[in-house]
């Protein structure tokens, strides 16, 4: 049964899941609350209120349903609160009495049909499709749907469809839809649910987010809530995340902004240009130049080059370089060495060929040991040298010695041939010991070692028999 996936993952760079669309609406109350807090205003705001610790309900779904919504009645008063899905109990209201979602008369699907529809067969559920569907929801047909869970078989799947309508109603009613998380019961549960409303929260009002993540830590797992109020702007329009990066504190979120721009260059690489052309000098440019340029040169590092020829100087040019190097050799390692080697002597960093040479050697490493193989004995190609003959060690322990004499530093060349010789006695101490005693290039202390842990396991093996 597949896990349904509802968010990029972390962690690693790539284009995020395209953006849902908001429902306009005017602001809440809640809303003043927050924007007072950004400017001091309401200093004191009791947020904290909303840190997970919810009514004493049983789990139920807050808010008043708004009658007539989206074509959707409710046969009880739309004041009552609804008790929580997944309790193994009917949904009824403050009055005990029983409350069920219906369709208005003479339209036969609802929006929440049409998305609980879409997890009947678990084996074959659609996350984009179903999130996209949730898109168009209200909150109050959200509260419906996730009301109506509880006819889902257990299992992934419902808890993918829990996860989708959790990041859509907080994109609406985030201290809510926060609320109602606090009541669930189940530990596991109210811990994902979280990141699914911090996360949507997010994509539609990132600096609100911001704040009340930084607000309510929640112990060990702010961090976390940090990580994915810039997971959840990922995944907005590329006009509100743009417009977020003026309002961050870049001494503090440089890097994750950064981060948000690589994700949106995939999406819309015009006004990301764009914005990187208004920012100041600073790191956030800098970080931002880098970042296109990783994002440009896996498909297309003729042009990245070229921009980046126009957008760095030489105080940034070297990470640029660095970062269109490394991109250049997922597309075309034997390219991106040449573009190298044509580069100006004085900006020939051995930084920029190791990045080329460790992608080549992932990527396509027949090509790359031959190529690397062939190349004289260099500074600038130590570190992938280094590399091969650590790995060769615990195999080919032979082979392994061959590449640690290509070395070109000395003290790094001793220290990995005596790595090597080690690996090699666990293997095969005859072998290992006659190489190093007798062909070597090892210092005499460390021939010395070797003689002496010889004659020692020689002995003990001795005194075994």
């Amino acid at each position: 049964m597949p896990v349904l996936q509802t968010s990029a993952g972390p962690g690693s760079r790539g284009p995020a899941p395209a953006p849902r669309p908001r429902t306009p609406r005017a602001a809440p109350p809640w809303i003043t609350g927050i924007v007072a807090s950004l400017v001091g205003v309401a200093a004191g705001y009791a947020l904290g209120r909303w840190n997970g610790h919810g009514p004493s309900n049983g789990g139920g779904i807050g808010g008043t349903a708004a009658p007539g919504a989206a074509g959707e009645t409710w046969d009880a008063p739309t004041s009552k609160v609804v008790t929580p899905a997944g309790d193994g109990k009917a949904a009824a209201g403050s009055d005990g009495q029983p409350l069920r979602y219906t369709p208005r008369t003479g339209r036969s699907r609802s929006q929440v049909d049409q998305f609980l529809e879409q997890f009947a067969d678990p084996a074959s559920v659609d996350g984009d499709r179903a999130a996209e569907t949730a898109s168009g929801m209200n909150a109050e047909e959200v509260r419906a749907a996730l009301d109506r869970i509880r006819e889902l078989e257990p299992g992934p799947a419902r808890a993918g469809a829990e996860a989708i309508l959790t990041r859509r109603w907080a994109q609406m009613e985030p201290l809510k839809a926060l609320e109602w998380i606090g009541s669930v019961a189940e530990p596991l549960r109210r811990h994902d649910l979280k990141h699914e409303a911090i996360r949507g929260w997010a994509a539609a009002e990132p600096m609100q987010a911001l704040v009340y993540a930084e607000m309510n830590p929640d112990g060990f797992l702010g961090d976390y809530r940090i990580r994915d109020v810039f997971e959840g702007v990922k995944s907005a329009d590329t006009e509100t995340a743009m417009a977020f990066l003026d309002q961050l504190d870049t001494s503090k979120y440089g890097e994750a902004a950064a981060d948000i721009v690589w994700t949106h260059f995939g999406r819309d690489r015009e006004s990301v240009l764009a914005k990187i052309d208004s920012l100041p000098d600073g790191d956030l440019r800098r970080m931002s130049v880098d970042r296109v340029i990783d994002h440009w040169a896996r498909y297309d590092p003729v042009a990245a080059k070229a921009w980046m020829e126009t957008h760095t100087m030489p105080d940034n040019r070297l990470t640029a370089q660095i970062e269109l190097g490394e991109s250049w050799a997922r597309v075309d390692p034997r390219a991106a060495v040449q573009w190298y080697t044509q580069l100006p002597s004085d900006q020939q960093s051995a930084k920029i060929l190791d990045r080329i040479v460790g992608r080549w050697l992932q990527y396509e490493p027949e090509t790359g040991i031959d190529w690397l193989r062939s190349q004289p004995v260099s500074p600038a190609l130590d570190n992938p040298r280094t590399d091969r003959a650590r790995r060769l060690a615990g195999r080919d322990p032979v082979e392994a010695m061959l590449w640690a004499g290509t070395i070109s530093d000395t003290k790094r060349r001793a220290a990995t041939e005596e790595h090597v010789a080690w690996e090699w006695y666990r293997r095969d101490r005859t072998a290992a010991v006659d190489y190093v005693l007798n062909q070597s290039t090892l210092s005499e202390s460390s021939r010395r070692r070797f003689a002496e842990r010889a004659q020692h396991d020689a002995r003990a093996a001795q005194a075994k028999k």
